[in-house]
């Protein structure tokens, strides 16, 4: 078990340091051109924010959790929706490592599970451009929302009322983070 735990501090070390370098040479993306799913969102945080009714597109206008988190942290914190954005992603990029390196512990030792979810945060689409490039996503969420329905999927007992309510919980959250985030119940289904 220490072995485990030390793994992980080592893992959460180097994504730390990993996120923190990369936050720190790469420019903070800014709200782009109309043609980008951020502006949107937001557009919808700005709107939860002000306090008035949100009228961004209908396409995007059901993917209301971030935006409203976002604009809540920012208004309890006093600081500006940017700031409360990068927040949430951040805090998004953890529990993703986190959930995807305690799953990769079912399934590997911990040396391949720290080498795993250090290999997660090279690919350009994932976090450097989430993070970095275009901010004002929601993907970073729902990497995580997966990443936590994969562990109650693997669970030793995943049919266990817990669970399911879980699930359930997930999907219903999800559902207002991002429509995908839905498949997490169907692959139980499917993982039986």
């Amino acid at each position: 078990m220490r072995s485990r735990v030390a793994w992980f501090v080592a893992t959460a070390l180097v994504c730390v340091a990993t996120i923190g370098y990369l936050s720190a040479v790469r420019p903070r993306g800014k709200v782009g051109d109309a043609r980008s799913d951020g502006v949107h969102y937001y557009r919808l945080a700005a709107q939860f924010h002000a306090g008035t009714t949100p009228t961004e597109r209908v396409s995007l206008c059901y993917r209301i959790g971030i935006p409203f988190a976002v604009a809540w942290l920012a208004k309890a914190l006093r600081i500006p929706i940017e700031s409360a954005w990068a927040l949430m992603n951040y805090l998004a990029c953890a529990i993703f490592l986190s959930a995807f390196f305690v799953f990769a512990l079912r399934f590997v030792e911990p040396p391949l599970a720290f080498l795993g979810t250090i290999l997660f945060l090279l690919p350009y689409h994932v976090f450097v451009f989430l993070l970095c490039d275009h901010p004002f996503h929601v993907d970073l969420w729902f990497f995580a929302l997966e990443a936590i329905g994969l562990l109650l999927i693997s669970a030793r007992r995943a049919r266990t009322r817990r669970v399911l309510v879980a699930l359930g919980a997930l999907a219903l959250l999800g559902g207002l983070i991002r429509e995908s985030t839905l498949m997490i119940p169907a692959c139980l289904l499917l993982a039986s």
